[in-house]
């Protein structure tokens, strides 16, 4: 006898096999054997992930790069590569670019030679990208490493002889470069903190620098000076000239109420002299303070417009001293190795000589290390932990606290329980975990945080805890503990909107995803390969959602390269739109400005016949457009039409490929595509075969040769890129009391309950797969839509002890698994 066995969440991910026995465990019964290039949503379904569009290629394909993301806000997000010494800037899917220079002419040569219509300004070694050229198509939408002939010329670097001639128009533009100090061997240690327009970096063994944009292609990379904004005043003069009193005097900024240090003195004869001097910019006020026993003590101020301060032999108050100039940064083996902000100030920690040591700018004087003996409030903190053993810090983390994240454990710095905010006098660290961090930086999530230990293979999350009064966590790894057994993590990064998942790199190139709601106790984990190794990720914000980038390393005809990628947004309005191919390129030729009609008209309507094509609202046609294919579609009905000859901008004569329907006749349409049976652009995949997917149906693989593909129908919008395989396998299925464990079983048939999903196959193993038949009422020539709801599938049954279920999508498709509902026949 059969019954159905609900399967109704995946919110515990793939679990690992030490633990396919603990069916006691509730994460068993959400839980998966096999979870591979499909993540987890919070709410307990899993989806197959996004593929990635290509960028560009890396910085120099023969390094690894660094990818960090730079954010100034939600709408002006940067991705940054470092590479061996240089730095590229990646915006919205693309590298950014100098202004372009118009080109003049190109050769049909080896290497083909460029002349542009003014100086182009580049040197040997610069990276260019060209784009809108006429005739030599080819070189379209590629970069090239250039060598300078003259003022005016450059040589590709590129065999150009077998391309098309070059008729006019196209720029070529620098890909905007900045040199670093930094080595491919310091990239894995540099760490970085972003306030606004300014992000400090950070390396035991380079001096800390900051990194600011003032534009999309301007950016410069200084060493910080550690010392006030404000100035001293200068020329200080006494009304009594002489010796036997001495005083200096500082400024206080208008805006920020820094304190510069102290001017050089003046010496009067009497305690009642006037001192005057030379106003410093930016300044509103001035501190005065004279010597008393060889130190300075404060006597008065004078505000701003003040001509000078005289003194009424006022005692200096030696408890409020002067600022002293201070640079605790200022050699090797003393440069910070991490920074981040805290309670109005910058904090870093760990220099070689100090590896437990904290420093603290002065308060909301990121620049300003400066003390004061006495020390005041708003003076720079330092600080060094006191424990049994020396364990470098490696991260700061701003929270309510400062969490300190070492080698050796993980401490809480903060102003101590009488206290509201640190100060010199008030800043306490305490111990909160003995559980060591990596060198990969914390994340902040909603409402904890999220590390990776010491031996780069567990990751555990810390959160307040009310009734210990401290910041405890678990581990968030150790049902998955199999995905680290023989390699650790390399680098993360969270993309918060909208799945809230953590993608990880780890030391042999295989992404994994992390999903992780914490007040939900959702932790789940999946693995995801491509066709090369992940080396990089950062995510940033992008309109609505955090968008993911990755830098890959794969092999292209025999050869090693490396590229940056962006993952597509899992967000698909239609088949049509769907991204589920890795390093892809898509073309689109569909119609997206309303009032753009096209329209077709004749005496007779059979396939073959010649029609009028009236294009309305623009004027799309001229002698190029013979040969061009146009796509004409009202609702699920379209026709293709292939110009034979140009009448004028807005009219050309077309043959039908077939009868079109009757709402297509003599109607005009928004909705139509110039289409095309090729697709270029392909260079970065030579060689290689690709999945196609044309006007939302799935073509034959296709080999790229000569940065381009071949279709069997022209179609609208096309996207080609490397294929992965995503495959879903069930643990062994448990409805006890009394247990299955150790039964036979069989599923005869299975129901999967899907949204927005085509082309999945389902089976008892990877070898017994069936396909699910989904295309039911489009019409011909029409892609299959996609599917929400239920779909049996009668599967091949194999009598097992484990009675799985293995659920696969081979093809360039979404699917989303909601539950699985498995019939099951069990045995003796």
């Amino acid at each position: 006898m059969t019954r159905p066995i609900l399967l109704p969440s995946f919110a515990a991910g793939e679990l690992s096999p030490a633990l396919q026995g603990r069916v006691d465990l509730a994460k068993y019964q959400v839980g998966l054997a096999t979870c591979l290039n499909w993540f987890v949503h919070p709410f307990g379904g899993v989806s197959t992930r996004a593929g990635t569009a290509f960028v560009g290629e890396t910085c120099d394909e023969g390094v690894r790069s660094r990818l960090i993301p730079f954010s100034f806000n939600t709408q002006q997000t940067y991705v940054l590569e470092f590479s061996d010494r240089k730095m590229r800037v990646v915006k919205e899917g693309g590298y950014v670019l100098e202004a372009g220079v118009a080109v003049a002419g190109i050769t049909r040569a080896s290497p083909g030679i460029v002349t542009t219509a003014a100086p182009h300004g580049l040197s040997s070694g610069d990276a260019i990208w060209l784009d809108g050229i006429e005739g030599m198509r080819e070189l379209n939408r590629r970069r090239f490493t250039v060598t300078v002939m003259g003022g005016s010329t450059f040589a590709l670097g590129s065999d150009t002889s077998g391309y098309g001639n070059w008729t006019e128009g196209g720029t070529a533009a620098r890909v905007y470069t900045i040199t670093t100090p930094y080595p491919e061997s310091d990239l894995a240690l540099l760490k970085y903190v972003q306030s606004a327009d300014t992000m400090t970096l950070t390396h035991p063994s380079h001096a800390p620098r900051n990194l600011t944009r003032t534009g999309h292609a301007a950016w410069s990379l200084a060493t910080i000076t550690y010392a006030p904004t404000q100035q001293p005043p200068t020329g200080l003069v006494s009304s009594a000239a002489g010796s036997g009193f001495d005083y200096v005097v500082t400024a206080v900024a208008e805006e920020t109420g820094e304190e510069s240090v102290a001017s050089s003195s003046v010496s009067a004869t009497t305690q009642t002299s006037k001192i005057t001097w030379t106003n410093a910019a930016g300044a509103n006020s001035y501190n005065v303070y004279k010597g008393k026993n060889a130190v300075y003590g404060f006597i008065g101020r004078a505000g701003d417009g003040a001509t000078g301060f005289t003194d009424t032999t006022v005692a200096p108050d030696t408890s409020d001293t002067p600022p002293e100039d201070k640079n605790p940064f200022d050699a090797a083996d003393k440069y910070p190795g991490c920074s981040t902000y805290h309670e109005g100030r910058q904090w870093y920690a760990r220099t070689n000589q100090k590896p437990q040591t904290l420093y603290s700018s002065a308060s909301a004087a990121f620049n300003n290390m400066n003390t004061s003996s006495p020390s005041k409030d708003s003076d720079a903190i330092t600080r060094t932990i006191a424990s049994r053993e020396v364990n470098e810090i490696r991260h700061l983390l701003s929270l309510n606290v400062l969490l300190v994240w070492t080698s050796g454990a993980v401490w809480k710095a903060w102003a101590g329980a009488q206290a509201d905010v640190m100060t010199p006098a008030n800043c306490a660290v305490k111990p909160q975990s003995y559980e060591g961090v990596s060198e990969i930086p914390p994340i902040a999530t909603e409402s904890a945080a999220l590390y990776v230990t010491a031996s780069a293979k567990k990751v555990r999350d810390v959160a307040y805890d009310f009734g210990s009064d401290s910041w405890a966590g678990r581990n968030v790894s150790i049902l998955a503990g199999h995905l680290f057994e023989t390699h650790g993590l390399e680098e993360w990064a969270y993309a918060r909107d909208p799945h809230g998942i953590v993608w990880c790199v780890r030391s042999d190139g295989v992404l994994l995803a992390f999903t992780y709601l914490k007040e939900h106790d959702v932790y789940a984990w999946s693995r995801h390969v491509t066709d090369g190794r992940v080396e990089s990720v950062a995510a940033v914000q992008e309109a609505d959602e955090t968008v993911l980038y990755l830098s890959v390393k794969r092999t292209v005809g025999g050869e090693t390269k490396r590229f940056v990628e962006r993952m597509a947004s899992r967000g698909f309005k239609d088949v049509q739109a769907a991204w589920c191919v890795d390093s892809g390129i898509r073309h689109d030729g569909w119609n997206g400005e309303a009032g753009r009609t096209l329209a077709i008209a004749g005496t007779g309507y059979g396939a073959g016949e010649g029609v009028t094509l009236t294009a309305t609202g623009h004027a799309p046609f001229g002698a190029a457009s013979v040969g061009a294919s146009y796509i004409l579609r009202n609702g699920q009905n379209q026709v293709t039409v292939t110009v034979v000859s140009y009448i004028d901008a807005n009219h050309a004569g077309a043959t039908l490929d077939i009868a079109p329907h009757a709402s297509l006749q003599d109607r005009p349409t928004e909705d139509w595509a110039l289409a095309s049976r090729a697709l270029g652009g392909l260079w970065h995949l030579e060689g290689r075969e690709l999945a196609v997917l044309a006007d939302g149906s799935v073509q034959p693989n296709a080999t790229v040769n000569n940065g381009t593909i071949l279709l069997p129908r022209a179609s609208g919008a096309i996207l080609a890129g490397l294929p992965y395989v995503c495959d879903l396998e069930t643990l062994g299925l448990e409805a006890g009391p009394p247990t299955l464990q150790g039964r036979q079983k069989v599923v005869n048939e299975v129901v999967l309950r899907v949204k927005d999903t085509r082309g999945l196959s389902a089976g008892p193993t990877a070898d017994r797969l069936v396909d699910v038949k989904e295309r039911s009422s489009e019409q011909q020539g029409f892609p299959t839509m996609l599917t929400t709801g239920d779909e049996h599938v009668l599967i091949d049954p194999a009598w097992n002890a484990a009675g799985r279920v293995f659920v696969r999508q081979a093809h360039p498709l979404p699917a989303t698994v909601l539950a699985i509902i498995p019939r099951l026949e069990t045995g003796a």
